[in-house]
């Protein structure tokens, strides 16, 4: 009887002093909690935590290591600056009603409580929202079915939608026929649309103003000059061209490659995935 005194007596605390407690820890931690008992799953199941939980989560920063063994032994590992130790993410047990034992899945992105994996047999995209403990298919995008071999992190953005929503955006960028186009895929209405990127007149400031934070995303990396579509993180305006170069001069006739970025601010769920 005594060992259970503490969950009891932890259990009558004021639900608000409770939720600010919880919001404290990290998310895996908080999705644990709903096991605890009915009182605690329902305050972290309140609509109203739910949103600051987003939130808090979207300044978060982690670094996902996507371990993937046979049949159904894939485990997904997260750290994050919220806390000191690593998180062993549930989301095998998710899968197995939506994916066969033998599935080779890659993990592509993560953003609010979403996480993007990539089927590489059936080549489908699928979505997972660790919260609601939900999956959902992705249809195809406009470029067809792509294995895992044909999607570059540096060239795809996964956008959480506002914090208590059920929703998000995946936008990518590729070179088709020579043109550079963004693709994206809105949940809301489980479709796909495609934007042809504009030319970068000088003017970027302006073509940009109230479009919040910017989204990079690489189309081509080459050595001396790259091309990167950049569009506003709400998704109301046309993507912009941008060509950065450099000069051989300047950099000691090495070679060099630019890098990417989610853009001035903070957008979603800044995280690194790496696969083993």
């Amino acid at each position: 009887m005594d060992n259970h005194r503490p969950t009891v007596g932890f259990s009558c605390l004021p639900s608000e002093l409770l939720q600010s407690i919880f919001l404290r820890l990290a998310l895996p931690d908080i999705v644990r909690l709903r096991s605890i008992n009915k009182s605690i799953a329902s305050i972290v199941s309140d609509k109203d935590f739910v949103r600051d939980c987003n939130t808090q989560f979207l300044s978060a920063n982690w670094l996902f290591i996507y371990s993937k063994g046979w049949r159904r032994d894939s485990v997904l590992h997260g750290f994050t600056d919220q806390s000191d130790h690593w998180f062993k993410i549930p989301i095998a047990g998710l899968l197995m009603p939506v994916i066969h034992a033998t599935e080779d899945l890659y993990f592509l992105a993560a953003s609010g409580n979403f996480f993007l994996f990539v089927s590489n047999t059936r080549k489908e995209l699928l979505s997972v929202n660790l919260m609601k403990r939900t999956v959902k298919k992705i249809p195809p995008s406009p470029l067809g079915p792509r294995g895992t071999s044909s999607w570059r992190r540096s060239g795809m953005k996964l956008v959480a939608g506002p914090p208590g929503s059920d929703s998000f955006r995946f936008l990518f960028a590729e070179l088709v026929e020579n043109r550079p186009i963004m693709f994206e895929y809105n949940s809301d209405d489980d479709k796909w649309q495609s934007m042809e990127a504009e030319e970068n007149h000088g003017d970027l400031p302006r073509v940009f103003e109230g479009a919040g934070p910017l989204i990079f995303l690489s189309v081509v990396n080459g050595t001396n000059e790259s091309v990167v579509l950049a569009i506003g993180s709400q998704g109301n305006n046309t993507p912009v061209v941008l060509r950065p170069r450099f000069s051989g001069g300047a950099i000691e006739q090495r070679q060099v490659a630019v890098g990417f970025s989610w853009g001035m601010g903070s957008i979603g769920y800044k995280c690194t995935v790496m696969d083993t």
